[in-house]
């Protein structure tokens, strides 16, 4: 008997990997990293114009892992053949609730608060 602290795979399903692949990726992605992007957005405009571009790169990172994690996820199910279609309607759901946000978003942006060099620029312009 040898022992040299590595655990064997010999035992472990292939699908093991994917089916926790698949749930980091998206609780990463949908659940920790778009919300603090959305903390970042509502709660530190104070700091112009980082806060926005901190906000953009959180969103996106989250986006691309939950994207991943989505494709993980049809992977699995495909190799397993398993009906989750509960699960599977719920991740539908956040999907497209990601999806619609990502694609507004330049939509929205002219309706921010102009930055503080327009706003002084208008006060002096004005006068």
């Amino acid at each position: 008997m040898q022992l040299t602290g590595q655990t064997s795979n010999i035992n472990v399903r292939p699908q093991s990997r994917l089916r926790k692949s698949h749930g980091a990726l998206n609780m990463v992605g949908w659940g920790i990293l778009m919300i603090i992007g959305a903390i970042v957005a509502r709660h530190f405009r104070q700091w112009d114009p980082v806060w926005f571009y901190v906000h953009i790169c959180i969103q996106s990172l989250g986006f691309l892992l939950g994207i991943a994690g989505v494709i993980c996820g049809i992977i699995l199910e495909n190799r397993l053949g398993a009906d989750v279609s509960t699960h599977k309607g719920l991740g539908v759901f956040l999907l497209v609730l990601g999806c619609l946000q990502v694609s507004l978003s330049p939509s929205l942006s002219p309706s921010l608060p102009p930055s503080l060099s327009e706003t002084v620029a208008c006060i002096f312009v004005r006068r």
